[in-house]
């Protein structure tokens, strides 16, 4: 595993396809997901985009244009340091012994960002 930054920039949710077109000029992979925030004590529609391993100043630059997309005064950016690894299809199945017993894990990719995984 190794040591990443990791950027969540949050967000209304007003301009999306503008705003993943914007980041993904700047950057091959990053999540959004969609959320509620609360503003004031209203609930409004949010997005949280991730980026891991972008410097300070690309995920700075990014913002600002999020910013500017959805016309708002300011966007939250959180920095995070964590460890990060990248599971490939090889590594998808695993034999584990439990007891006794033997068990395989087996896993399918069912979208871009969910597996389904089974004990056998």
């Amino acid at each position: 595993m190794r040591r990443q930054t990791i950027h969540r920039v949050y967000t209304e949710d007003k301009r999306r396809a503008t705003i993943v077109r914007a980041i993904a000029k700047q950057f091959e992979t990053f999540t959004l997901q969609p959320t509620t925030g609360y503003y004031r004590g209203k609930p409004e529609k949010s997005i949280v985009l991730e980026i891991v391993g972008a410097n300070q100043s690309q995920a700075k630059w990014q913002a600002a244009r999020i910013r500017e997309i959805n016309r708002q005064a300011s966007v939250l950016v959180i920095t995070q340091s964590g460890r990060s690894k990248k599971i490939t299809a090889s590594q998808l199945q695993s034999s584990i012994r439990l007891s006794s017993y033997s068990y395989r894990l087996s896993c399918i990719a069912v979208s871009n960002q969910r597996l389904l995984c089974l004990w056998l």
